[in-house]
């Protein structure tokens, strides 16, 4: 899995190390990998299928309208066969400040809890990583933050990047007459939330022209669109470069997340599901699953969610008495070219 690199901080090991740090850096990389649409847009198409642009930019515009979102969720991920998984829950709640830009639109938390080892000892704690997006009122801008807090094998580490200092580098990069960075930004642990999953999957992606009318086991009356699509040319090309290229007879590393399908419910457009898939290869002729994100018990424009379930990080070193965390700030910001 080396094609992952540095993944934002974090540095991912391979084969060789250490099997549960390797499984759980997989987590982190697929995790991070997030007004209705006219219906012209839909009107040559038969009730079966739709146009998949249609659908995505749907998704997104519903999405966009929410207030607040609830799911449990289950992450699988296969490494050599064996297949690991994660569950844990997301939650996000718009927020409309005046003084925020739409890349920040949300507080968001999300959590997942996994064991490495069916044989875990009793009492013991599972490996688990928390991702919150704290936003303030605009008296405290200081203290909005995305920050992350792993633990891992007993390790713990709390990284963090103060949202009013990437803002400050966003608006003065605007006023040089630069371009916005817009799917970049994104990608900073999905500031924007679900939305920003989207998007990035979009920079990421090609998908086919047309969606599909799909049923998914536990979800047989939710209407859902399966879109399907594979990594773009240019995104290919530099993930296999950094794997040691295409292997004999035109054959793709099996562990490449080259193919994705999405599942989108069809009245309220939202991702239920996302699969990562590799390509056929000459030992494997079947496309098999690499990872796959299941939205379940999902609550949309429910109650308001309390406070704090999106703390401030300060109040979350208190509680967890760790004093060593991780700055991030300048180095997201070098990074978007800010």
């Amino acid at each position: 899995m080396q094609y992952f690199g540095n993944f934002r901080g974090i540095s991912v090991p391979d084969k060789k190390s250490e099997r549960g740090t390797f499984i759980f850096v997989l987590f982190l990389c697929f995790t991070q990998c997030i007004t209705s649409s006219p219906p012209s847009l839909f009107s040559q198409e038969t009730s079966k299928t739709a146009r998949a642009s249609a659908v995505i930019q749907s998704s997104t515009e519903k999405l966009h309208r929410l207030k607040t979102i609830e799911a449990n969720i289950r992450m699988d991920i296969v490494v050599d066969d064996v297949e690991f998984s994660a569950r844990g829950r997301y939650e996000e709640q718009a927020v409309r400040r005046p003084d925020l830009s739409d890349f920040y639109r949300c507080m968001y938390r999300l959590e997942l809890n996994f064991v490495m080892d069916s044989a875990l000892t009793p009492g013991a704690t599972p490996n688990r990583m928390t991702v919150v997006c704290h936003i303030s009122d605009a008296a405290n801008r200081a203290d909005d933050e995305v920050w992350r807090y792993i633990t891992v094998e007993g390790k713990k580490v709390i990284s963090y990047v103060k949202l009013a200092e990437l803002d400050q580098a966003l608006r003065k990069s605007l006023a040089a007459g630069k371009p916005a960075p817009c799917t970049a930004i994104n990608e900073v642990w999905n500031l924007g939330g679900l939305i920003a999953t989207l998007r990035q999957l979009e920079r990421f992606y090609d998908f086919n022209d047309h969606a599909e009318e799909a049923v998914l086991r536990d979800m047989e009356k939710t209407p859902l669109w399966k879109l399907t699509g594979s990594l773009k040319k240019g995104r290919l090309e530099t993930l296999l470069e950094s794997h040691g290229g295409v292997g004999k007879k035109g054959s793709y590393p099996d562990d490449l997340p080259s193919d994705i399908e999405i599942h989108f419910g069809k009245e309220d457009g939202f991702p239920y599901r996302i699969t990562y898939l590799n390509r056929p290869t000459e030992n494997s002729p079947k496309r098999s699953v690499l990872s796959r994100m299941s939205y379940y018990d999902v609550i949309l424009n429910g109650t308001a969610i309390p406070a704090t379930r999106f703390p401030p990080l300060k109040q979350v070193e208190l509680q967890e008495a760790i004093y060593n965390t991780e700055n991030h700030t300048q180095t997201i910001i070098k990074s978007l070219g800010l």
